[in-house]
């Protein structure tokens, strides 16, 4: 076996051991593109205010990292999921650029056998919620991801969508990585935007 091989053999192994949130693909757009129509979910969530450049130094991570390590009213740890979620809400209802103020969550999915039980955070900062089903169009793209990368993609899906793209929430957007830092091949990054 080559090594090529060997490797991306053992990233989708590693991708495929994480549990991720159930979805259908219910409309391809294109090679990296699609409408999936996602069931119901439970996320662990915390949120800032902040210039959407300024998200990544967020401590956003590392509270819901704690939550899932052992802050929690059952000191339990839960196993990581994917994808770690980040939503990008406009303050002023225009566009997310660099520069825009908006209200980010981050999330992580809550593993199923946590669904019915699920343990309270111990910080303020941290809440659970349920989403209902949800229809998104996706695109996906790999490499280390910063957020030019995610709105270039951003863009290039609400032209794929077409004149379908006024039924969608193309004001506001919400990032999707499937991959550790260590991970350094076959990365895998999405933006989604929401059907309204």
């Amino acid at each position: 076996m080559k090594l090529t091989t060997l490797i991306l053999v053992c990233a989708i192994s590693l991708t495929l051991a994480i549990e991720q949130p159930k979805y259908e693909v219910i409309q391809n757009l294109g090679v990296n593109m699609e409408i999936r129509k996602y069931a119901p979910s439970k996320w662990v969530t915390t949120q800032v205010d902040v210039r959407a450049s300024d998200v990544k130094n967020s401590n956003m991570f590392n509270d819901l990292f704690n939550y899932i390590s052992g802050a929690n009213s059952d000191n339990q740890k839960i196993d990581m999921t994917a994808p770690v979620v980040t939503s990008y809400v406009s303050k002023n209802n225009s566009v997310i650029n660099k520069d825009s103020e908006v209200t980010a969550s981050m999330s992580f999915y809550i593993p199923s056998k946590f669904k019915d039980n699920t343990p309270k955070p111990s910080s303020n900062n941290v809440f659970i919620r349920e989403l209902p089903e949800f229809v998104t169009a996706v695109v996906r793209f790999g490499g280390y991801a910063n957020l030019d990368d995610y709105m270039k993609n951003r863009d290039e899906l609400v032209k794929a969508l077409g004149s379908d793209a006024e039924t969608y929430d193309t004001i506001n957007m919400v990032t999707a990585g499937y991959d550790a830092p260590y991970m350094i091949l076959f990365r895998k990054n999405e933006v989604w935007i929401h059907k309204n």
